[in-house]
């Protein structure tokens, strides 16, 4: 797998690039956002391992500018890993918001991130692509008009919980969740939804970090865009 690595600090570069290389990934360097972006830009990646608290251009700035460079192509969205020592708690929705599909906080758990690299190397070669367009307007039975809103809300807010859960390695919360949003969404009719839960819960209960990055994006991104209408 080819790896972006992006951190301002070089020994976390060397030690990291090391590791990734001698497992047989791939592995460029950048050590600031500016050689990030145009390293980025330059070169096909599988996945970006990015420090956020750097100077000048920091991380959610990357993030932003590669999600819009994706966009704007019309090319396959890759995973992007932040790592970082800041606390995931006070983010909020910063990272969401900037595209950032899982968190690994500082001092780094190698293992663990490893396990995500190399999960994601098995899966490189799915496309990570939002479901079918068709499936992004649901009906639903009449009678459950009124609270599908609430279902919706509800499975929003898991998918928000699950950058931290990985980050934590907490498999068994992730694999709940997946549940959850399997179960629900049957109930409730909303297919491709059910799908996306059975995947999470599948990828969570194998511990595949990698396949769980990139469920959980598709997840993210079809409770943004789907809409209902009463089933007529």
């Amino acid at each position: 797998m080819k790896v972006l690595f992006v951190d301002d600090v070089a020994e976390n570069r060397f030690l990291l690039g090391r590791l990734l290389s001698a497992r047989g990934h791939e592995v460029e360097l950048a050590s600031d956002g500016e050689d990030a972006i145009a390293k980025e830009a330059a070169a096909a990646y599988d996945i970006v391992l990015l420090d956020l608290g750097m100077p000048n251009i920091d991380g959610f700035e990357v993030a932003r500018t590669i999600r819009k460079r994706e966009a704007d192509q019309g090319t396959r969205r890759k995973p992007i890993v932040a790592i970082s020592a800041f606390d995931v708690r006070d983010l909020g929705d910063q990272l969401k918001a900037c595209g950032i599909d899982a968190f690994m906080a500082k001092p780094l758990r190698v293992g663990p991130l490893l396990a995500l690299c190399e999960a994601e190397a098995k899966s490189a070669g799915r496309r990570s692509i939002a479901p079918n367009p068709d499936d992004s307007v649901v009906e639903v039975d009449e009678e459950l008009v009124d609270i599908v809103p609430l279902f919706l809300e509800s499975r929003r807010k898991d998918a928000l919980l699950l950058p931290a859960l990985l980050a934590d390695a907490n498999f068994a919360e992730v694999a709940r969740i997946g549940h959850t949003v399997r179960g629900s969404a049957a109930t409730f009719g909303f297919e491709a939804l059910k799908e996306l839960g059975s995947q999470l819960q599948r990828a969570a209960e194998g511990k595949e970090a990698g396949e769980v990055v990139r469920v959980s994006a598709l997840l993210t991104r079809y409770l943004e865009a789907v809409r209902f209408i009463p089933a007529s």
